[in-house]
């Protein structure tokens, strides 16, 4: 009896100490969406949705913990144990912990910015030399498609011209016949 009482405590003892631990990790996750926030300009839907996926991530690997070491029974020490592994981190080693990330982050950024430069230092130097060829064509282009389009006002204009000619000649021809339908009834009357 005394045994399985020993076991009991020594697995509920098992599992409070790797819900601390689990704490302590996800603590130490969530500091490196810290160190991106703090190298790379974040908007604030970004680290809403950090947040989210980084809640998301906390429910499954506290869910996990639990399923495999308590066969999913949710205790309230268990998940007091993660929530004290976190306050541990935060109030211990998180700080030192950031400043050491940010600074290998921004190291990290400083290399791959040289050796992309590097990389890229001959198109760069290809752009350089093709931007103006660029220039030349699309001004090219746009002075076409100006002419174009005034081509189509001018031509859209003698369309009009043409049709009010024509709808002239038609009211001069409607008004003659008018006028002789008048001399022939009398001036109020239309037929």
């Amino acid at each position: 009896m005394m045994d399985a009482v020993g076991e009991l405590v020594r697995s509920q003892g098992y599992l409070f100490l790797t819900a601390l631990l689990l704490g302590v990790a996800l603590c130490f996750f969530y500091d490196i969406f810290r160190v991106l926030r703090r190298v790379v300009p974040h908007t604030l839907q970004a680290v809403t949705l950090e947040d989210f996926l980084f809640w998301i991530l906390w429910t499954l690997a506290v869910m996990t913990m639990l399923d495999a070491m308590d066969r999913g029974v949710v205790r309230g020490f268990s998940l007091g144990a993660v929530f004290l592994g976190m306050l541990l981190y935060l109030l211990c080693f998180s700080r030192s912990v950031l400043t050491v990330l940010v600074f290998l982050a921004r190291g990290v950024f400083k290399v791959f910015r040289t050796v992309f430069g590097i990389l890229l230092a001959p198109v760069r130097k290809f752009v350089v030399f093709i931007r103006p060829i660029m220039r030349y064509n699309r001004e090219k282009y746009r002075k076409k498609r100006l002419a174009r389009r005034t081509d189509r006002m001018a031509a859209r204009q003698r369309r009009k011209t043409e049709a009010g000619k024509r709808h002239g000649k038609a009211d001069a021809r409607h008004r003659k016949q008018k006028k002789e339908k008048e001399k022939t009834y009398g001036e109020n009357r239309s037929g």
